[in-house]
């Protein structure tokens, strides 16, 4: 599981990767040439659309209960925008984790992160976000 913000530029299929606009697109993409280059039959590789904090822009509301409404509101009118939570883009001042920044200065990855994902929960993350509920199908159907 890697974001596909801040990639290295030698990450295989990363080249190919400026050419396409959708987001799935180039992560499917970058998925099967790491795939390629790990050539094993177990490996299922998974590229976060664009960062691990885009999930948690499934459920604004679950930020609530560690930072103030207003502040949480100015970030949802910034997400609003995106069709969805993957959509969210990778500049590097308008990747997920930048936006969270902005707004909530005092955001811990670690901390605040894992608590607001389980805060959102899963199924309602694998309902917004479509690639990361396709990858954890797949290894459910392992």
């Amino acid at each position: 599981m890697f974001d596909f913000f801040k990639l290295p530029t030698d990450f295989p299929g990363y080249n190919d990767v400026a050419k396409i606009s959708d987001p799935y697109k180039k992560a499917n993409h970058l998925e099967k040439e790491w795939s390629k280059d790990i050539n094993q039959i177990n490996f299922i590789p998974y590229i976060s659309l664009h960062e691990f904090e885009a999930l948690l822009f499934s459920e604004l509301k679950a930020f609530e209960d560690w930072f103030e409404k207003e502040t949480v509101d100015k970030l949802r009118k910034e997400i609003d925008q995106f069709q969805t939570p993957e959509h969210v883009n990778n500049g590097s001042e308008t990747a997920p984790s930048k936006r969270i920044l902005k707004y909530c200065p005092d955001y811990e990855k670690p901390l605040h992160g894992s608590i607001i994902a389980q805060s959102i929960g899963l199924e309602k993350i694998r309902n917004q976000c479509t690639h990361f509920d396709n990858w954890l199908k797949k290894l459910e159907n392992l």
